[in-house]
């Protein structure tokens, strides 16, 4: 259709169910998605091959976000990222080779949106009860 003014780059196959939350690293040349097949994808953003994958989680992934750091504990260029659960879980998963999860916080219910400061200091969650 002539007035969308976009077009699709690329398509990030490689999840086995619904890709529930995607984000761009901050330098634009990956991207970090969360599927409810519980996996963590990263992704060449210029490409769209999968890089890498971690599923580790519990729960069904809902939100992820790109942080640089967290607290003391600073990544390298890739960073780490946030993924919000269902379990009421938020794990820190660091992206270098290979994939981990950093650190795992409590969260009072259910994770369904996730923004995590520059600097890696605060992470404001939305839970459902």
């Amino acid at each position: 259709d002539s007035t969308y003014p976009f077009s699709q780059v690329a398509c990030l196959n490689g999840h086995k169910q619904m890709i529930s939350d995607l984000a761009w690293s901050f330098d634009g040349r990956s991207i970090v998605s969360c599927s409810y097949d519980k996996t963590v994808a990263l992704w060449d953003a210029e490409t769209g091959q999968k890089l890498e994958s971690i599923s580790q989680a519990d729960g069904l992934l809902q939100c992820v976000a790109y942080s640089e750091g967290f607290d003391d504990y600073v990544i390298e260029s890739r960073g780490l990222v946030y993924v919000g659960s269902t379990s009421n879980k938020i794990y820190a998963v660091d992206l270098r080779d290979p994939l981990q999860i950093a650190h795992t916080l409590e969260a009072p219910a259910h994770v369904n949106a996730l923004h995590v400061f520059n600097d890696g200091s605060k992470a404001i969650h939305l839970a459902h009860w």
